[in-house]
């Protein structure tokens, strides 16, 4: 997946170990997808996202301490 051979990479390369916010716009994959690879790699204090209420990527936010928005 790109979150995890790309997004994750880039952002452990800058530094960065941690999220204020992870914005998700809608749940088409190419938005969403990479999502579940930086929420088990990286701190996200809270995750703002228009998905639909039974998404999996919620449980997995809240599994990984972020604040639901």
């Amino acid at each position: 997946m790109r979150g995890e051979r790309i997004i994750v990479p880039y952002l452990l390369a800058a530094g960065m170990h941690w999220l204020d916010t992870l914005m998700i716009s809608h749940s088409d994959s190419d938005h969403v997808g990479g999502a579940p690879a930086v929420l088990e790699a990286i701190s996200v204090r809270q995750l703002l996202a228009s998905l639909p209420p039974h998404d999996p990527l919620w449980n997995l936010a809240r599994k990984q301490g972020a604040q639901i928005l």
